[in-house]
Order: C-alpha cells, then sequence, then structure tokens
C-alpha cells in the first residue's frame, strides 16, 4: 500500500467518524425540535383558554355584564314580599316537624306501650 492511500484511508476515517458524530447531534436537535413543538402546542392551548378565561371575566364584570345585570335584579327584587313568603314557609315548616313528631310520639307509645 502506498503512503496516499494509507493516508486516504485514515481521512475516511476520520470523516466516517465525523459523520457519525454530526449523525447523533442531528439527532438530539432533531429531539429536541420535536419537543419544543410540543411544548409550543401547550402553551398556545394555555393561551387560548386563559382568553377564554379573561373573555368569561369581562362577560361578568363589565358596566352592562352578568354581575350587573344580578345586582338590578336582586334591587328591583320585593323583598317585603319574599319575607312574607319565607315567613309562610317558615309557618308550614314548623307545622309539619309538630305534626312529624306527633305522629312519631303516639307511634312509640303504640309500639312500647304506655309503661
Amino acid at each position: 500500500m502506498q503512503q496516499w492511500e494509507r493516508k486516504f484511508e485514515k481521512l475516511e476515517e476520520k470523516l466516517d467518524s465525523r459523520f457519525e458524530h454530526l449523525s447523533q447531534e442531528l439527532s438530539t436537535i432533531k429531539d429536541s425540535l420535536q419537543e419544543l413543538a410540543v411544548q409550543n402546542e401547550r402553551i398556545g392551548s394555555l393561551e387560548a383558554e386563559q382568553r377564554e378565561l379573561r373573555n368569561s371575566l369581562v362577560l361578568l364584570t363589565k358596566p352592562n355584564g352578568i354581575i350587573a345585570d344580578m345586582r338590578q335584579f336582586q334591587a328591583s327584587c320585593p323583598r317585603d314580599k319574599i319575607k312574607s313568603v319565607q315567613r309562610h314557609l317558615m309557618g308550614l315548616t314548623i307545622a309539619l316537624v309538630t305534626g312529624l313528631l306527633g305522629v312519631l310520639g303516639k307511634l312509640m307509645l303504640a309500639m312500647y306501650g304506655g309503661h
């Protein structure tokens, strides 16, 4: 083998080694780019959710939004009628509980006798 052939083989080995190293680096870069793509998609999804939440908050809090409508409804609510209904419901509840206790008392007497 001549000297130039040996030098050519050594050069070929060096190039093969270098190409292998570059191939590994490219594979690492490819994996990193794939991770970045996934992260970018997640970030985009989170940003979209954040925009939706902001829009919902704006709908709730703007001057003619949902909260303002609720306040207006509550302000226009006939409080005396609601209190009257509450009193009637409370009276009915007391009557039902009293009646239930009476029935339970009679049932206990019937089951265990008067002794």
